[in-house]
């Protein structure tokens, strides 16, 4: 699959990249605090931009859950959806 282009360039900020599908169109929101937990507190931007390119297909499984209805594990749920 390939990855959406991935929008943020500073460590301090949550990361972001948008989605299209059956017609719409969201902005999916990866959470610093999430980046931070998985990646690390000081993890550079690239290695949390690899860390969303290797997790893209359960990410987008995740954005499907959360506009289709369906259960996201963890850390995964605290991933934002948001129509645009």
């Amino acid at each position: 699959m390939q990855t959406p282009e991935i929008f943020g360039n500073n460590i301090q900020v949550d990361l972001y990249l948008f989605v299209e599908g059956q017609g719409q169109s969201h902005k999916v929101i990866i959470p610093r605090e999430l980046l931070d937990d998985e990646v690390g507190d000081s993890s550079s931007v690239a290695d949390r931009k690899m860390w969303i390119e290797s997790n893209i297909e359960i990410i987008m499984d995740a954005v499907t859950a959360k506009t289709e209805g369906g259960t996201v594990r963890r850390p995964f749920d605290r991933i934002v959806v948001k129509d645009t």
